[in-house]
């Protein structure tokens, strides 16, 4: 996860971090919602994603699974319903704008949060200032 220019002086955050049994939606997710907990509720935020099912999940879906209790169009459960409650929880009563970016195609924000994903495989994690 890398977040700038939301703080004072152009000040950048990033984190990563490792978890066992994870999968890339749900490490993902984690980065959208740890950018909503850094963020104060009543900054607007542009998110960047390179991730469809983020995208796709936050700006088309959310709304109608609340709307059928957390279930798919088929009547499923969804996956990662966990991470998907925790981001409505931080989306609500705030201004979130998603706007997906092509991966690996030299965007400076979106290239650093590949190499700390990347650091995170290795074992190395960085934790937010």
């Amino acid at each position: 996860m890398v977040l700038s220019d939301q703080f004072p002086e152009g000040i950048v955050r990033e984190a990563n971090g490792k978890s066992h049994d994870t999968t890339n939606n749900r490490t993902e997710l984690r980065a959208v919602i740890e950018t909503l907990r850094l963020t104060p509720p009543e900054r607007r935020l542009l998110v960047f994603t390179d991730s469809e099912y983020v995208l796709k999940g936050a700006v088309e879906r959310l709304d109608q699974w609340i709307s059928q209790g957390w279930k798919t169009a088929k009547g499923k459960p969804i996956k990662n319903i966990d991470l998907w409650e925790k981001m409505y929880s931080l989306l609500c009563g705030r201004t979130v704008l998603f706007e997906q970016v092509k991966g690996h195609s030299g965007i400076e924000g979106n290239e650093r949060a590949d190499a700390l994903a990347n650091m995170a495989i290795n074992g190395k994690e960085v934790r937010p200032i």
